[in-house]
């Protein structure tokens, strides 16, 4: 197929192979995994709340079967992740919502979000894995976020929530006018980082754990502890 249109629960017959883009539209589901092209996209075209199924099972960074090169997601309805997913090329967000939930999203080309919402559970991970500079951060509710070494550029509005652990890799990344918010229920370490806007809020004892030099605004809505570091540059807001 060059395109492929689903509107129901579909049992396959024979495995299909899709060139071009598999369209999930409202109360579509596969009983097995399609194949994809190595230019295929999965669309998510649904009004209505989707657990991903046999038509999304990579986790890795290839394309095969189950496995698209790239996943759109557009219409209002929300995407929730059933297992660990990889998105070997471009991750579109147009409208609606992604839900990570407690699994681990890998991606490792663009991300590309011009609207909707981008949220994890406080147990998933989202790991930004691009080996190039410039790899896109979304704004967005994250559990743990993790970056590997090349070079990330954050959001310039907006806040990155993290409620786990920030692993922010060996990186030069930009940060300007962007807004990191440590806010999970459980105590958490800030690490060193190059922070442009930093708001400590949730529940319990938020850590630095490294000196921090923020020229920014640091935004104190939870308890803050410097740790061992005794100075923290920072425009303090007590919010």
């Amino acid at each position: 197929f060059h395109d492929l249109q689903l509107n129901g629960a579909m049992t396959f017959t024979r495995v299909p192979i899709v060139n071009d883009s598999l369209f999930m539209n409202t109360g579509a589901s596969v009983s097995a995994s399609p194949g994809y092209s190595n230019a295929a996209v999965l669309v998510y075209n649904n009004t209505d709340t989707m657990s991903t199924g046999p038509e999304w099972t990579g986790n890795a960074n290839n394309t095969s079967a189950g496995a698209p090169l790239g996943v759109i997601m557009q219409n209002s309805g929300t995407v929730q992740l059933s297992g660990n997913r990889s998105i070997p090329g471009t991750l579109t967000l147009t409208s609606g919502t992604l839900n990570v939930g407690s699994h681990t999203l890998s991606l490792f080309d663009v991300v590309n979000i011009t609207g909707g919402s981008f949220t994890s559970g406080a147990e998933g991970t989202v790991l930004y894995a691009r080996n190039g500079n410039g790899q896109q951060i979304a704004a967005g509710n994250y559990g743990n976020l993790t970056f590997n070494s090349s070079n990330k550029v954050l959001p310039s509005s907006g806040t990155i929530g993290i409620g786990g652990t920030f692993t922010p890799g060996a990186g030069s990344h930009t940060t300007t006018n962007s807004t990191i918010s440590f806010n999970g229920a459980s105590s958490q370490t800030i690490p060193a980082f190059n922070y442009h806007n930093l708001t400590v809020g949730g529940s319990n004892v938020k850590t630095a754990g490294a000196a921090l030099s923020i020229p920014g605004n640091m935004v104190i809505a939870g308890t803050f502890d410097a740790g061992a570091f005794s100075r923290v540059a920072a425009r303090l807001v007590n919010a």
